[in-house]
């Protein structure tokens, strides 16, 4: 997908989507899957890419 289409779908009222357009717009790694994804699956995610900037490591 187009980022800049992605950032303006993201164009709606609430924090979630201020903080996903954000990022999009900063250039962040989008994965996209086939499907659904657990919240499982992406918390874990989140962990370990909060890890990582907390850390410093790119």
């Amino acid at each position: 997908m187009d980022r800049d289409h992605l950032v303006h779908l993201l164009h709606r009222d609430g924090e979630a989507f201020a903080a996903c357009r954000r990022e999009v717009a900063a250039g962040v790694v989008i994965r996209v899957w086939d499907g659904g994804t657990p919240a499982s699956t992406l918390a874990a995610i989140g962990s370990v890419a909060l890890s990582v900037a907390l850390v410093g490591h790119a």
